[in-house]
């Protein structure tokens, strides 16, 4: 993610993945620096209706920057950056049809899946499912997960028809 950050901030993939149709993405910790890595694969997949994010713990400690100075300097936010980036992908977030994240257990992963989440709801226009797979020690508190996401009273995504689910995965799935 963060090679494909550098390439974003350099304009991008010279060439598109134009039959793609299904983006699996395995990041570690999903740092803010490797944001604009998963934009810069978002915008060479076009075609893509079928995205699958898997959130793993982080290995390393969190560097608070961009490694982009203007990012840097302009103190960005990540809510900010989805936002700017919002147009330039629109055409492609509007094939998008189903999402499932799948959230590590630190708090750093689930803010980053929320984020992410909620950008893909308010832009995705033909999104049909969006699945927020949490870790199985956070089970019994679903509907605390969802309040934390926002996905509740008052939010509405950009499909009408999208269905929202949020479930747990035990970790013995998770191993194979």
């Amino acid at each position: 993610m963060h090679v494909l950050a550098s390439i974003y901030f350099q304009g991008g993939l010279p060439f598109s993945f134009m039959k793609l149709k299904t983006l699996d993405i395995f990041a570690y910790g999903l740092k803010r620096y490797d944001i604009p890595g998963l934009l810069c694969l978002f915008k060479s997949s076009p075609v893509v209706d079928t995205l699958k994010i898997m959130i793993c713990p982080k290995t390393t400690n969190e560097v608070p920057n961009w490694n982009n100075i203007l990012l840097d300097n302009a103190n960005c936010t990540e809510e900010q950056y989805w936002e700017k980036q919002a147009p330039t992908l629109r055409s492609i977030l509007c094939n998008i049809k189903m999402v499932t994240i799948y959230v590590g257990e630190g708090i750093e992963e689930l803010e980053r899946a929320v984020k992410m989440t909620r950008f893909l709801l308010e832009q995705g226009t033909s999104l049909q499912e969006m699945v927020l797979v949490v870790p199985q020690s956070n089970a019994n508190n679903l509907d605390t997960w969802k309040d934390k996401t926002g996905l509740t009273e008052g939010f509405r995504p950009a499909s009408p028809h999208v269905k929202i689910l949020i479930t747990a995965l035990s970790s013995r799935r998770r191993a194979s």
